[in-house]
């Protein structure tokens, strides 16, 4: 039972290192892409990491628990122990997960390994992840990648933002503090969208709007801001 209660365990850590695992082509491809920065391609690394270290830490504690009896050859003792319906095959960390999909982790064992701590994929995984992490470590993304990215994260803001100004001036009469805080956030973006059109062009596709229609609403902003409008409202 005790065997079946630490199978479950490297079942359910070996799954998460697995589905972790498949993630680094893609998110070596993203940070190429610029898609995903450095940290967020470390932070993968961790997860990776520290599961492999709990994967690890479960096949110890399953070999932590002794046989009932002493052999150099465990499987034929293990066959002749269990119930003859068993069929006690001896397998690896993939057909753990097979076994659990089937409910059939009583019939299955590791019953040798030279090394658990470097045992089956445990050992490629960490290669993989050293791999990557190498990758990482020695990516320097061009600057218009940087930029794209960057404008990219911030395009649905950018929209927004531009919708709720067109809004409030189209609507009078706005109050004043919700002018100048449209007009802040405004005047930031316009600064941003400056320095990075220095690298990537200004243009309506990767900007949430043009350059003529940004100065013309911020030059708007800056009329109804005026304190001759608001004694004119």
């Amino acid at each position: 039972m005790n065997k079946i209660e630490k199978s479950i365990s490297i079942c359910e850590t070996f799954m998460k290192s697995k589905e972790l695992i498949n993630k680094l082509v893609d998110h070596g491809n993203k940070l190429l892409l610029g898609y995903i920065d450095v940290s967020t391609a470390y932070e993968l690394g961790r997860g990776i990491q520290s599961s492999i270290d709990e994967t690890q830490a479960a096949i110890q504690s399953y070999f932590g628990i002794p046989f009932p009896f002493e052999t150099d050859d465990c499987l034929p003792a293990l066959r002749a122990f269990v119930s003859k319906q068993a069929n006690v095959i001896d397998v690896g960390l993939e057909g753990f997960l097979a076994a659990a999909a089937t409910q059939t982790l009583h019939k299955v064992f590791i019953s040798s390994v030279n090394d658990p701590d470097n045992y089956s994929e445990l050992s490629n995984y960490r290669k993989e992840l050293s791999k990557f992490l190498s990758t990482v470590g020695s990516h320097k993304p061009d600057e218009s990648t940087m930029i794209k990215n960057k404008l990219s994260k911030k395009l649905d803001f950018a929209k927004e933002l531009k919708e709720k100004i067109e809004a409030a001036l189209d609507e009078p009469p706005t109050s004043l503090v919700k002018l100048k805080i449209l007009s802040e956030d405004f005047c930031i973006l316009i600064k941003l969208y400056m320095e990075w059109s220095s690298v990537v062009r200004w243009n309506d596709s990767e900007f949430a709007f043009t350059q003529e229609v940004g100065f013309s609403l911020k030059e708007r902003l800056a009329n109804r801001l005026s304190p001759e409008s608001f004694r004119k409202t």
